[in-house]
């Protein structure tokens, strides 16, 4: 398994050159460059040398680079920053983990059908369009966290764990449906989901807030996101024609785990 980063505490490394004071910020330690005209050579430096140590003496090699804050551009164009992130494994298992069991307790119970079919997949982009899905196993909640490391280990750049389900042909009721929410005595089941405002015939401002019902996924990623920092954790639907009838639909919902370098913006 690959460590996480020893040095310091967050998952995000950075090398900033401030061209003003010709002074290079690693976050938490400043060195200047007095002789070095290059600020793009300095920060390339930096993050070799970073990078290295990483590698060699952690045994974790950065998961992303993003070049001036533009992905795309290539490390030998550097000019003021580089940004390299380095993926903690164990953390993104055990939300993964965390995620099955959370789905698990907030899916409505009757036959227990419902629960039994959250199923793990992994994705390659966030994008459903680019990346239906890959289905691993089924029973999501009972998988052991060395079996959710193990798939965090052999995620490509940019990929994710996702947990899928209900997989049952009224898994979307269920979805729309969780357990333990807008009861007497239980949390709203409504959430705030756009606010936008006009002026009325006076002149006088209105604000409106676009509300909807809370699903499965809402309640189970918001608190998640409050106990793994360390991940990325967000709603992600996948494809599959595969699972339930034939009426059944073909994207079923998801809640995917992933590098923090990943969340789109």
């Amino acid at each position: 398994m690959a460590a996480t980063a020893k040095r310091l505490p967050t998952l995000a490394e950075e090398s900033r050159i401030n061209k003003g004071k010709g002074r290079l910020r690693k976050n938490t330690f400043v060195e200047v460059f007095p002789d070095l005209d290059d600020m793009g050579e300095a920060v390339r430096l930096v993050t070799i040398r970073e990078a290295t140590i990483q590698a060699k003496k952690f045994d974790n090699p950065f998961s992303k680079m993003i070049v001036d804050s533009k992905p795309g551009k290539k490390f030998k164009d550097a000019q003021y920053r580089i940004v390299t992130t380095f993926l903690d494994v164990e953390e993104m298992a055990k939300a993964a983990q965390a995620v099955a069991r959370e789905l698990y307790k907030v899916t409505r119970k009757k036959t227990g059908k419902g629960r039994k079919s959250i199923e793990v997949w992994t994705i390659d982009h966030f994008d459903t369009a680019k990346d239906g899905g890959r289905w691993k196993a089924n029973n999501a909640p009972n998988k052991s966290i060395n079996f959710y490391i193990k798939i965090a280990e052999n995620l490509k750049p940019g990929g994710a764990i996702v947990i899928a389900g209900p997989m049952v042909d009224y898994g979307r009721k269920l979805y729309w449906k969780p357990d333990g929410v807008g009861g007497a005595g239980q949390p709203k089941n409504t959430i705030t989901t756009k606010i936008f405002g006009y002026k009325d015939s006076d002149g006088n401002q209105v604000n409106v807030r676009k509300r909807r019902t809370k699903n499965e996924h809402d309640i189970v990623v918001g608190r998640m996101k409050r106990k793994f920092r360390g991940a990325y954790v967000t709603g992600r639907w996948v494809r599959s024609r595969s699972v339930g009838s034939s009426k059944a639909p073909d994207r079923w919902p998801g809640i995917a785990i992933g590098n923090p370098a990943n969340r789109r913006t």
